[in-house]
C-alpha cells in the first residue's frame, strides 16, 4: 500500500467511510482480524518450550555411557617395522635408541610378542632357539590392530585408552600422519569388535612455558576427521556424564620444567565436545601417585601448589594415579592401602570417579642400556644402571596383577585402568607374549647376559588378558573375588 492510498483510507475512516470500500488497493474482500468473538479458524500453535537438558543426559546413540564398572587398557600402538603399511619409520620402539640398531644385542623391548595368530608379520635379524628367523608385528597394519581388539573382546576386556603423545601431536602438525593412521586403525577395530575406545594425551613432556593450543587444535582435528564427539557417527567412543571422554596424563607430576594448573584448565575449557560446544568433555586425569599428598614420592609436584591443583582435580570426571613402579610386591602394595582408600574417599566426597592403575609386572633392562660409541659411531661398550635388572617387578605368574585388582574391589573401587595392553618396552604388556621356545636369543659380545623375557610356560599366553576380563565380570556383578588365588584359565 502506497502512502497516497493510505492517506485516502484514513480520510474515509474519519468521514464515516463508504461502506464496502476497501483499503487493500484491490477488489478482494476485506480481511477481518481475529477477535475473541471472531477467532482464527486455523491458529498457529505456539511451540512447546524444550525442557532444560540434564547436564548428564547422554545421547541414546552412545553405546558406552560411563567409565564405571569397566576395565580399560592403555594402548600404545607405537611399534613399527620396515616395509609395513606406513613404510617410513623403520623399527620404531623396537630399536635401541642410543645404539641405533635392532639386531642381536641391541633392542628396546624386554618381551617378545606371541606371533602365532598374526596374519601380517615382518622378519627380524633375531632367531628363535630352533634357529628359524624371528618375526614381529607393526601397529601400522590394520590386520594387527584388529587382532589386538579382537582379543579384548574375546577375553572380556571393556576397551582401550589409546595414548597420544605430545611428540605425536607435533609430528602430525608437521605432516607426519602415522599416529593418526594408528588411531584410525584402533577406532575401526573397536567398532568392528564391539569394545569401547577413548583418546588420552600423554603430556609428560609439557613444560610450564609450553603452549597448549596445539593440543586443543589436535583434539578438534581428530573430532573433525573421526567424529569422536558425535555419538551417531562414532558410537564406539567412550562417554561419561553425558560427554565424550578425553584423557590428560601427567597432571601435577614433577618434571624438569613442570606444567601448571592453568595449562590444564585452558585445555578443559577449550576442548570441543558434544555438538562442537567448548568445554563439553569429561576429563580422565592421569596424575602422580601421591597427587593429594606431599609424602616425598618422586613424581609429586602438585603438593607445592595443591590449592590450585585441587581446583583442576575437582573439574575432572575420573582420577587415575599412575602406579607403575610404586610398589614391587603384594606386601609393598598393602602398605599403600591407606593412601588408596583416602584417594577413593576424596573422590567420592567431591563427585569424582576413582580408577586406580593395576599392572602385571615391570622390566625395562634392554631399553635402559646406554651404548658408548667412538668418533666414527662404532659401538665400543655400554653402561647400565645396576638397579635396572631384568624382571625388576616379578609377575608371579599373574598373582601380582590379580592381587592389585582384587584389593581395589575390596576397597570399593568400581573401575580399573590396566597398564598396559601392548607395552613390551617396559614389560607391562598383558597381550600375548611368547613362551621361551618362541623367544629369540639375544647374544652379543658387549652384552653377554642380554636376553628377552618370556611368559611362564605353564600359563597360556592369553592368561593376563583372561585375568583382566574376569575382573571386569566381578566389577559388573559387584561380587568380591578371592585375592590370594587368581582364577585358572578354562
Amino acid at each position: 500500500m502506497n502512502i497516497r492510498l493510505k492517506a485516502v483510507c484514513v480520510a474515509m475512516v474519519l468521514l464515516g467511510g463508504f461502506g464496502m470500500a476497501s483499503c487493500s488497493g484491490s477488489s478482494d474482500n476485506t480481511i477481518v482480524a481475529p477477535t475473541p468473538e471472531n477467532p482464527d479458524p486455523n491458529p498457529t500453535p505456539k511451540p512447546t518450550p524444550e525442557p532444560e537438558k540434564d547436564p548428564y543426559d547422554t545421547p541414546s546413540e552412545v553405546l558406552y555411557k560411563s567409565f564405571e564398572k569397566r576395565t580399560m587398557c592403555g594402548y600404545q600402538g607405537w611399534f613399527t617395522c620396515p616395509g609395513d603399511s606406513h613404510n617410513s619409520r623403520g623399527w620404531t620402539h623396537y630399536q635401541s635408541g642410543t645404539a641405533g640398531k635392532f639386531e642381536p644385542g641391541y633392542a628396546c623391548v624386554d618381551y617378545w610378542p606371541d606371533m602365532t595368530e598374526y596374519t601380517k608379520s615382518y622378519p627380524t635379524p633375531f632367531v628363535y632357539p630352533d634357529g628359524t628367523q624371528a618375526r614381529t608385528y607393526s601397529a601400522s597394519d590394520y590386520e594387527t590392530v584388529n587382532l589386538h581388539f579382537k582379543w579384548m573382546k574375546q577375553y572380556g576386556i571393556d576397551g582401550a585408552i589409546v595414548q597420544r603423545f605430545k611428540s605425536a601431536v607435533e609430528a602430525t602438525a608437521k605432516g607426519d600422519d602415522h599416529s593418526v593412521k594408528v588411531l584410525e586403525n584402533c577406532l575401526r577395530a573397536a567398532k568392528e569388535n564391539g569394545v569401547a575406545i577413548m583418546v588420552e594425551y600423554d603430556l609428560s613432556g609439557l613444560g610450564a612455558k609450553s603452549d597448549v593450543q596445539p593440543i586443543i587444535d589436535d583434539w578438534k582435528m581428530l573430532c573433525d576427521k573421526f567424529y569422536l564427539n558425535s555419538p551417531k557417527l562414532c558410537p564406539q567412543y567412550l562417554w561419561d556424564k553425558g560427554k565424550p571422554m578425553v584423557g590428560l596424563y601427567a597432571l601435577g607430576m614433577k618434571r624438569s620444567d613442570c606444567s601448571t594448573p592453568e595449562q590444564y584448565i585452558k585445555m578443559m575449557d577449550n576442548f570441543v565436545g558434544r555438538s562442537g560446544k567448548k568445554g563439553a568433555v569429561s576429563i580422565l586425569a592421569g596424575t602422580g601417585y601421591d597427587w593429594r599428598t606431599s609424602d616425598g614420592t618422586k613424581d609429586n609436584n602438585a603438593a607445592q601448589n595443591y590449592a590450585a591443583w585441587e581446583k583442576v582435580y575437582k573439574r575432572c570426571a575420573v582420577i587415575s594415579p599412575w602406579a607403575v613402579g610404586r610398589y614391587k610386591s603384594n606386601a609393598e602394595f598393602n602398605k599403600r592401602a591407606d593412601l588408596i582408600q583416602a584417594d577413593l574417599k576424596w573422590c567420592n566426597d567431591n563427585g569424582v570417579f576413582y580408577s586406580p592403575v593395576a599392572f602385571p609386572g615391570f622390566s625395562w633392562r634392554n631399553m635402559q642400556t646406554k651404548w658408548e660409541k667412538d668418533d666414527k659411531g662404532n659401538i665400543t661398550g655400554y653402561t647400565l644402571d645396576g638397579a635396572n635388572k631384568y624382571d625388576m617387578i616379578p609377575r608371579q605368574g599373574g598373582k601380582f596383577l590379580w592381587y592389585q585388582m582384587a584389593s581395589y574391589m575390596e576397597f570399593g573401587v568400581k573401575s580399573i585402568f590396566i597398564a598396559m595392553f601392548d607395552e613390551i618396552d617396559e614389560g607391562t604388556a598383558i597381550f600375548k607374549c611368547a613362551h621361551q621356545d618362541k623367544t629369540p636369543v639375544n647374544i652379543n659380545k658387549f652384552v653377554p647376559d642380554g636376553k628377552f623375557l618370556s611368559y611362564d610356560d605353564d600359563i597360556d599366553t592369553g592368561y593376563y588378558m583372561y585375568l583382566v576380563g574376569r575382573m571386569s565380570q566381578y566389577l559388573k556383578s559387584g561380587e568380591k573375588p578371592f585375592k590370594e588365588d587368581p582364577p585358572k584359565m578354562k
